[in-house]
């Protein structure tokens, strides 16, 4: 079974169909009037719904990486700030 997805505006509507024939929860762009939406904000928009992009823009690639490594480098220091509160080193 597939994960969640949003489908970007570059993915035909015939595949969009095809999925949801299949029992695949998706969520398409262009459906959702969000074609004026940036790239980040589309990914935002997936990872607030803890939903997978389906796309054939390399770009999204990139934004993954780098919201990955924001949130890895929130965690770490958010875990940091609490350790010294708590008086942990």
């Amino acid at each position: 079974m597939l994960p969640p997805l949003i489908a970007d505006m570059n993915i035909a509507v015939p595949v969009v169909e095809f999925l949801r024939d299949n029992r695949v929860d998706i969520l398409s762009v262009r459906e959702k009037g969000w074609g004026t939406l940036t790239d980040s904000e589309i990914m935002a928009k997936a990872y607030a719904m803890q939903r997978f992009v389906l796309t054939h823009d390399s770009d999204f690639g990139m934004l993954a990486i780098h919201l990955w490594r924001t949130l890895q480098r929130n965690y770490i220091s958010s875990s940091r700030s609490s350790s010294s509160r708590s008086g942990h080193r």
